[in-house]
């Protein structure tokens, strides 16, 4: 057996017990707690990054009205790329207009409403079900919020 099989099984075996734990652990938490989850985790990674702003927090807490507390989304950026990881590997949206990366999401500010919708699709196909919280048509809701709003929150980085 050569090293690179020996990963992969190695692999499997860890997405196996790590879907599990986060279906014993997340999926159990209240729906307002995946929210937050789910959203800090998403804004992590179109702005890649695991360090909250909390000027863009304060904004995207407004906006979306999940947390009390601005310090409520750092476990969602802490476990971003555990999350998304698929996404991270193949970040590519296919659009009727034409294919682009998910992160130019965060440099881009006068989305069509088609790449919105190719964008919001693909994160909803690639999240846990474990992760899933309320309607698909609320997480639907939240991410075109915050994809919308997206140049709002992101240019507060800045300042």
């Amino acid at each position: 057996m050569n090293f690179l099989n020996l990963k992969n099984k190695i692999d499997k075996h860890t997405s196996r017990f790590y879907d599990w734990w986060c279906s014993a652990t997340i999926g159990r938490l209240p729906r307002l707690y995946k929210r937050s989850i789910f959203i800090s985790s998403i804004y992590g990674l179109l702005k890649e990054t695991k360090d909250p702003n909390l000027v863009n927090l304060s904004k995207l807490n407004e906006l979306l009205r999940i947390n009390y507390s601005k310090e409520g989304f750092s476990t969602g950026f802490q476990v971003t790329s555990l999350i998304w990881h698929n996404l991270e590997k193949d970040p590519i949206v296919h659009c009727r207009t034409g294919d682009f990366c998910l992160f130019e999401v965060s440099k881009e500010s006068n989305m069509t409403l088609n790449q919105i919708n190719a964008v919001i699709d693909l994160i909803l196909d690639n999240t846990p079900g474990w992760l899933c919280y309320g309607s698909p048509r609320l997480m639907r809701h939240d991410l075109y919020v915050l994809i919308k709003n997206f140049g709002i929150v992101g240019k507060l980085s800045a300042a």
